[in-house]
C-alpha cells in the first residue's frame, strides 16, 4: 500500500522536518517545510551544523530550528511530523534522560511546543520528501539557517506530488501535453497556492472510455491552442 503525505486537520499547520548526515558522527544539514490545510506552502528553512553529530542529533536539530521558526513567526496549532521514532522521542516527555547533551535546547523546544499547541508525531519517509530534499540542499548552505519564503525550483515536483497524493500517478501520465510544459513560475504558483484558489475545472468527458476514471490532469486548451492564452488545468473524473 502505498503512503503519501496528509495534509492536517482544519485549523492546523503541517511541519515536516529531516536531516542529512554524511557519517555517525559526520557532518549534517538540515531542513524542513511548514504548509497550510490544503497543502499550501507557508515557510521553509534548511542550513547546515557545524560540527559533527550523530543522525539523531541532527534529526533533533532540524525539529528544534522548525520551532524556532514557529515562534518568530508566531504560528499556533501546528502538527510537526518527523521520520525518526527517535526524535519524537526526545520531544516526549518521559524520554529525555536528565543528563542529555541537548537537554536544554530540547527542553526549550518542548515550552515552544506547549506554548504554541503544537504536537509532534511520527511519519514514514515516504510521507517526509520535501523536508528531505530541503535537507539535502541545507548541506549546500554556508549559514547556519535559512529561511524560505517562496519554494524552491528542486522542490516544487515534490510539492505537487504532495498535493496530488494517490492521485499522481495519473497526473504524471501524460504525454501529450504534460503539467512540465508549463512554465516554471506557473507551476510553482500552483506549488503554493491554496487549491480552492487554482483554476480548476471538474468535468466528466462525453467520448473518453480510456480516461482514466480520476485525477487525469491536463491543460484547458482554447480556439488558439495551448499556452497561448493563461494556462489552466483541468481534472477530468
Amino acid at each position: 500500500m502505498a503512503f503519501y503525505w496528509k495534509s492536517p486537520p482544519k485549523g492546523y499547520l503541517k511541519m515536516n522536518t529531516d536531516a542529512s548526515c554524511k557519517g555517525n558522527p559526520g557532518k549534517a544539514s538540515y531542513g524542513g517545510i511548514i504548509r497550510d490545510e490544503s497543502g499550501g506552502w507557508v515557510k521553509g528553512f534548511h542550513g547546515k551544523l557545524l560540527g559533527l553529530y550523530t543522525p539523531l542529533e541532527a534529526e533533533a536539530w532540524a525539529i528544534i530550528e522548525g520551532l524556532k521558526l514557529v515562534k518568530k513567526f508566531g504560528f499556533r496549532k501546528v502538527l510537526v511530523e518527523t521520520d525518526s521514532v527517535a526524535a519524537m522521542q526526545l520531544f516526549s516527555f518521559g524520554h529525555l534522560h536528565q543528563n542529555h547533551p541537548m537537554q536544554d535546547v530540547i527542553e526549550e523546544g518542548l515550552e515552544t511546543l506547549l506554548e504554541h499547541e503544537c504536537v509532534i508525531v511520527h511519519t514514514r519517509r515516504e510521507g517526509n520528501e520535501c523536508a528531505d530534499k530541503l535537507a539535502e540542499l541545507g548541506g549546500r548552505q554556508m549559514r547556519d539557517c535559512n529561511v524560505i519564503h517562496t519554494p524552491p525550483t528542486e522542490v516544487v515536483k515534490l510539492l505537487l506530488k504532495d498535493r496530488f497524493g494517490e492521485n499522481w500517478k495519473r497526473v504524471t501520465r501524460l504525454s501529450e501535453h504534460p503539467l512540465w510544459a508549463l512554465p516554471l513560475k506557473t507551476i510553482e504558483s500552483y506549488a503554493s497556492a491554496p487549491i480552492k484558489s487554482l483554476p480548476l475545472h471538474h468535468h466528466r468527458p462525453v467520448c473518453a472510455p480510456l480516461m482514466p476514471p480520476i485525477g487525469f490532469l491536463h491543460h484547458q486548451p482554447s480556439s488558439r491552442g495551448y499556452l497561448l492564452q493563461p494556462p489552466r488545468l483541468v481534472i477530468l473524473h
